[in-house]
């Protein structure tokens, strides 16, 4: 991951190709190659692979639900509406946030800031889609929970439309 943040991808993908590997040869836990997987998807759609992000992703998201982890599993679907929203699919990538978000408030509750970074991808999206009116409403869904976390670097950066 600490390869993928700094940028460098290619190092990244054969770091977590390896890890794959020894996931599956030595059988460890599922959950922690789902989370690779998620990785490989996020990196290839940043790559303009949207085809291996999907697949990656898809990947991922059967060992959640294979295992009931549902807390993961939202975080699959939030990825996936991310590497619709890298190409433009809107439509696309509104169906997998909403998914996300519907499953955050009922496993934490509409108050979680997982939950507020969700509505503000949504809220951004509705924008574009010139939905303007209820992309306003998920920013200000978003705020009024961000204001329980003052810690959160997000809270400066999902308000331009609102203030």
């Amino acid at each position: 991951d600490a390869y993928h943040c700094l940028g460098n991808h290619p190092l990244a993908i054969s770091y977590c190709n390896k890890a794959v590997e020894i996931f599956v040869r030595e059988k460890l836990p599922s959950p922690q190659l789902a989370e690779i997987y998620c990785l490989l998807g996020s990196i290839n759609s940043l790559l303009g692979q949207t085809k291996e992000a999907i697949k990656y992703n898809s990947q991922a998201k059967q060992i959640y639900q294979e295992g009931n982890l549902n807390p993961l599993l939202s975080d699959c679907y939030c990825k996936r509406g991310n590497i619709y929203s890298n190409v433009v699919n809107y439509q696309k990538a509104l169906k997998w946030f909403y998914r996300a978000a519907e499953m955050k408030k009922k496993l934490f509750t509409s108050k979680s800031c997982s939950y507020a970074d969700i509505l503000r991808k949504i809220g951004s999206i509705l924008v574009q889609l010139k939905k303007r009116h209820e992309g306003i409403q998920c920013f200000v869904e978003a705020k009024e929970i961000y204001k329980n976390f003052p810690e959160t670097m997000n809270v400066n950066m999902s308000f331009a439309y609102i203030d």
